[in-house]
């Protein structure tokens, strides 16, 4: 279960490098063809927000042979096949984010129910800019999960 779970923690690892590359680019690439005059954070300040996923990833690495022997307690001799593993990161990478963005529109939804504010709140959900922060949110995340379970399928041998 160890190395299943070292797999695990260099395929998250991997994606979420992925994902802050392709973030940059699209911060970079949003940032050079900015059409009007009010200016974000900088580029690279998502990025490191983010960088917590790639420690996060290195932890679960670092701590693979204490979980795998607490796992193998539960389930003993299991065994999940590398290629498997790299797919189901990918597939994680590809469908949390929208499910995090549901999730916090019926936060949201309620929030403005119970305050009874979406007369003046509610008028987010019909702004375009909301609409693309959030798609230059999930995008890398997606393409991330795309990209390893594209590299999975192609390149990963058990």
């Amino acid at each position: 279960m160890r190395a299943t779970i070292r797999h695990t923690a260099t395929a998250f690892t991997t994606g979420a490098a992925i994902a802050l590359v392709v973030d940059a680019l699209l911060q970079l690439l949003t940032n050079a063809i900015r059409v009007s005059g009010v200016t974000g954070p900088p580029w690279y300040a998502r990025l490191a927000e983010d960088s917590v996923w790639i420690a996060l990833g290195l932890v679960l690495w670092l701590a693979s042979p204490l979980l795998g022997e607490w796992i193998d307690h539960v389930v003993p001799h299991a065994h999940v096949p590398r290629r498997t593993v790299w797919e189901l990161v990918g597939l994680g990478l590809l469908t949390l984010p929208p499910g995090h963005i549901l999730g916090q529109w019926i936060v949201l939804a309620m929030q403005l129910t119970i305050a009874d504010a979406w007369g003046s709140e509610g008028r987010i959900f019909l702004s375009s800019a909301y609409y693309g922060s959030v798609l230059l949110a999930i995008t890398p995340w997606m393409a991330a999960g795309a990209i390893l379970r594209a590299w999975a399928h192609h390149m990963v041998v058990d």
